[in-house]
């Protein structure tokens, strides 16, 4: 295409690509310009408020700053101490269940055990915050987005030929969710997710844990899901099982996805089970 296509062309192609990919923080001609664009592929009708948007612009460029202030404010030591104890409490639970199985042998019982207490938790907020070395001006808005979008190249950039970072978060901690990733083998909750009604510092216990122990659990069961359980204490893809002790859990996995199968979204619209087999199976943990 370099050979065929007009340097006029390519002028105006780039062009077009600049201000496309720059249009949500220049004047207000370009970003409507831009949802009229986006309306169309992505199906949203109508366009975020001004206060909207910049709650999602901090959230996503200065999130680890935004999630001090949340922390101060919302989840104090106390709070992170207290699920912990559900977070340990859920692990013996859990290991309970490994030691009650039946199709599973005693030598990848041991392995699923060690895999389960090496899990790394994540709570609230980290030890250590992420600074962010970007002079932000009041009055400089599109200039303020693009240092950060430079700063964020660089600390990317950085992580090359280095070892994980085990100590990184892939959320802020102002945001509602939880996740638990295998290639690090942890789960994390921040604070955002650690509020009424999935957790309170001062309720009852049984409220805890029908609230937030339920997402606990269900993130410890994604450690051992149709994915998960191809990864070792690590993190690492690595087979850990018994080639028959392996052979039953893909059968056991079989019947849940047949399960599904059953289910209907909309009137003769099935659940395809093999495509969600792995919030499936959590769900179900």
């Amino acid at each position: 295409m370099m050979a065929s296509v007009s340097l006029a062309d390519w002028k105006t192609y780039l062009k077009a690509h600049t201000l496309a990919s720059y249009a949500d923080i220049l004047s207000t001609p370009f970003e409507n310009a831009a949802f009229e664009y986006s309306k169309v592929v992505s199906g949203q009708s109508k366009q975020l408020t001004g206060a909207q948007q910049m709650v999602q612009k901090v959230d996503r460029q200065l999130g680890i700053d935004l999630g001090q202030l949340y922390v101060k404010r919302y989840f104090n030591e106390a709070a992170k101490q207290r699920v912990l104890d559900l977070v340990n409490n859920l692990q013996k639970s859990f290991e309970n269940r490994i030691d009650q199985l039946d199709w599973m042998s005693d030598s990848t019982k041991a392995q699923a055990k060690e895999k389960l207490y090496a899990i790394n938790k994540k709570i609230g907020y980290p030890d250590v915050w992420r600074e962010y070395p970007v002079r932000i001006s009041r009055d400089k808005y599109f200039e303020n987005v693009l240092a950060l979008k430079q700063d964020e190249s660089r600390y990317q950039l950085a992580k090359f030929n280095k070892a994980p970072n085990k100590d990184e978060w892939g959320t802020t901690h102002s945001t509602v969710t939880a996740y638990y990733n295998p290639s690090l083998n942890e789960i994390v909750f921040p604070a955002g997710i650690l509020q009424f009604p999935y957790f309170d510092l001062y309720a009852d216990d049984a409220i805890n844990y029908g609230g937030i122990g339920m997402v606990i659990g269900d993130e410890l069961t994604h450690a051992f899901d149709d994915q998960g359980a191809q990864y070792d204490k690590d993190g690492n893809v690595k087979n850990w099982w018994t080639k028959s002790d392996y052979s039953n859990f893909k059968a056991k996995t079989q019947q849940l996805i047949e399960r599904y199968d059953k289910f209907t979204v909309l009137d003769s619209v099935h659940v395809k089970g093999a495509m969600t087999i792995g919030e499936n199976t959590a769900d179900k943990g």
